[in-house]
């Protein structure tokens, strides 16, 4: 592995707004907790929507609607229509979301970037200088982040991991995605 300037890499996922259309599967995953998502996300519009395979609600955003929430016969419609921060499981879709660059309002700073067989990590410390840090995984073929994961004490404490990506070709009149698989199952 070696170092690599962090200024390209940032042009890299400054590109992912130009994807049409990104499906995939996101797995989150906390002390406490794991989740499964299967998500379709357009960055170009800035519009998604998210199922949580565990407890069957879904949630939808677009800029001209609004977050709607389904969970069941429960449906909820968010009329604040401000772009809100993506949810966390897609988060790695849309990377100016990610609190890393060390803008004024960012938890993290970025430290170390580091190439990797598949594209590279890029490791941020936590601003309070605590023994916390977070490190991404860009894929280079695919041009996007595929893992986030933050650790407390080298232990990881969060995660969330982007598996089954595929950019689908149209989106038939049901909404559902059809397109070839852009990656298969992701191994550590």
């Amino acid at each position: 592995m070696s170092r690599t300037p962090l200024f390209p890499i940032i042009g890299r996922l400054l590109d992912i707004a130009n994807l049409p259309v990104l499906e995939g599967t996101s797995h989150v995953t906390s002390r406490t907790k794991a989740s499964v998502y299967d998500f379709v996300t357009a960055p170009t519009d800035r519009s998604w929507t998210i199922h949580n395979r565990d407890d069957g609600t879904t949630e939808d955003y677009s800029p001209a609607h609004g977050r709607r929430i389904r969970r069941g016969e429960f449906d909820h419609i968010d009329p604040d229509l401000r772009i809100p921060t993506a949810p966390i499981c897609i988060r790695p879709c849309y990377p100016l979301d990610l609190d890393v660059w060390g803008r004024s309002r960012d938890e993290w700073y970025l430290s170390e970037v580091t190439n990797t067989a598949s594209g590279c990590l890029l490791r941020a410390e936590h601003s309070t200088g605590s023994d916390a840090h977070t490190v991404l995984t860009f894929d280079d073929r695919m041009g996007l982040l595929t893992r986030w994961e933050v650790f407390e004490n080298d232990v990881p404490v969060h995660s969330v991991v982007l598996t089954d990506l595929r950019q689908p070709k149209t989106l038939d009149s049901s909404g559902e995605a059809s397109g070839t698989p852009m990656a298969t199952v992701f191994d550590d």
